[in-house]
Formats: structure tokens, C-alpha cells, sequence
């Protein structure tokens, strides 16, 4: 398989006709307000609405492909603050391409700074390898 974009957005949408995909809102970047009294320093639950979607393709025209993709966020002192989240891809049949949506309802963030979005597939069982990073820079009012 073949690892061709990722994005985080605040939706997706899937037309069901035409089986198109609308991305509203793409985020590369959020501001928060330290809330009084909250320990600086310390992981905090932000309420938020997001999608993540990747999108994957097969590697060989004629050869059907199944594989696990998982995600983590990453702060930006190393700890994983997400997941890993785990899900099944198929490209079977005739399908040529597959989109994997994972819709985050509230994240944990550990102060400013670049946390990363960890995109894994499973290339043999239970070996990961990184399909791609993605930033998310988080400032603090």
C-alpha cells in the first residue's frame, strides 16, 4: 500500500453519489487559553470536533491489499497523548484507493509547542513502520 495523504480538519464529508470528499477547515495550527489556576506543565483535555482522514492506495494495480493503520499524537516531550488508535484498510476487489477517518472528539495537549499526528501501517505482524507526521502547533494565550 502506498500512504498518499493525511489531513486534520474540523469535518469531513463523504458524498454518497459520487463517493467525493469535502474537507472543512483544515487545522495546522490551534490557540488555547490557559484556563486560571490549571498547572503549567501538565497534559490538558481540550473539547474538540476533528477529523482526521488518510488517505491510502494500493501499491500494485492487480494486488488486492489489507493492512491495520494506527495513529498516536505525540507531545512535543515524546509522550504519546493519543491512542494508539487502530483500524482496518481494505483494498480489495476492484477498490484502488481507501480513506481511514478518525474522528477526535476531545485531545489531551501537553503545553505549547509541535505536538505530531504518528500515521503508522502494520508492514508485517506487529512491525510498524511510519507512514508520515503530521504537525499540529499549539500556542497558549
Amino acid at each position: 500500500m502506498r500512504h498518499v495523504w493525511s489531513i486534520l480538519c474540523t469535518k469531513a464529508s463523504v458524498d454518497e453519489l459520487t463517493k467525493n470528499i469535502s474537507l472543512f477547515d483544515t487545522i495546522e495550527e490551534v490557540q488555547l487559553q490557559r484556563l486560571p489556576g490549571a498547572p503549567p506543565g501538565e497534559p490538558a483535555a481540550v473539547s474538540v470536533q476533528w477529523d482526521l482522514v488518510t488517505l491510502w492506495m494500493r501499491s500494485a494495480r492487480d494486488t488486492p491489499e489489507r493492512f491495520r493503520q494506527r495513529v498516536s499524537l505525540r507531545a512535543p516531550s515524546g509522550r504519546i497523548l493519543l491512542g494508539p488508535e487502530t483500524s482496518e484498510v481494505l483494498l480489495l476487489d476492484a477498490v484502488m484507493r481507501a480513506r481511514a477517518i478518525l474522528r477526535l472528539v476531545g485531545l489531551a495537549i501537553d503545553g505549547p509547542g509541535e505536538h505530531c499526528f504518528v500515521i503508522e501501517y502494520e508492514a508485517e505482524p506487529a512491525r510498524w513502520q511510519t507512514a508520515a507526521e503530521l504537525p499540529l502547533f499549539v500556542t497558549i494565550l
